[in-house]
């Protein structure tokens, strides 16, 4: 009798197969024009060049979820005056710590997540990880944040999926299957073939988030601006 294949994985196979049969032209145009619109169109952050630290780096990613960037982007400066690296934020007063977090929202819990995850950097010499495995083991780390690590300090092409992301991916190559992003192989697959064919790793990421943030979202579009238009079955003005 043949072996059952758990319906988990089978449906695993399924979206993955999904986001392979894409045509591999269809993958390059729309990477080929999201990294054109971004050289041209994206938002410039402090945090998207050169001279920030991976503290700093991490700790902005860290302030994005849920915050505006151009909240983080107007306040940021501020609070590294008052704590520049791991040490200082460990041995931060909690209140001053909250007061400093205020600005960006979610305060409380912010404070409570950076001084655990500061004291648990600083007990292991102040340095990260190299480890995907151990940098998942960190407080407040989860995938996205870990791929954010990997991309600033190594270079490497891992997604940053978020809501925002998976939405444009969706909305231009077809919807997913599974309610949590994380763990979803449709995404994540069609994630891993963009990235192949990207010249740059951290711009198509980027690029994605800003047409997420400014264009394509969750309940106004702006089809009518998006570079994507031309071939996107969800283009609500038909315009080519």
């Amino acid at each position: 009798m043949p072996q059952r294949i758990p319906k988990h994985l089978s449906r695993r196979h399924s979206a993955e197969t999904r986001a392979l049969a894409i045509e591999p032209a269809h993958v390059q145009w729309f990477v080929n024009q999201v990294e054109a619109w971004y050289k041209e169109q994206g938002r410039s952050f402090p945090w998207r060049k050169p001279g920030m630290s991976l503290y700093q780096l991490l700790i902005i990613e860290l302030l994005l979820q849920r915050t505006r960037a151009e909240t983080v982007n107007r306040f940021h400066a501020g609070f590294f005056l008052h704590y520049p690296d791991w040490n200082s934020l460990a041995r931060a007063n909690r209140m001053d710590l909250e007061a400093a977090l205020k600005p960006f929202g979610l305060y409380r819990r912010r404070a409570k997540v950076f001084q655990i995850l500061a004291s648990a950097v600083v007990g292991t010499g102040g340095e990260l990880p190299r480890s995907v495995e151990d940098l998942g083991a960190l407080p407040g780390l989860g995938p996205y944040m870990v791929n954010a690590v990997l991309m600033y300090r190594d270079g490497a092409p891992v997604p940053l999926l978020d809501g925002g992301v998976a939405r444009v991916l969706e909305r231009f190559f077809g919807p997913r299957e599974l309610v949590d992003i994380r763990d979803d192989p449709y995404l994540h697959c069609l994630e891993e073939r963009i990235l192949e064919l990207s010249k740059e790793p951290s711009e198509i990421n980027w690029g994605i988030i800003d047409i997420s943030a400014l264009i394509c979202m969750k309940n106004i579009t702006h089809c009518h601006l998006c570079v994507l238009s031309k071939k996107c079955p969800n283009n609500r003005y038909g315009l080519s």
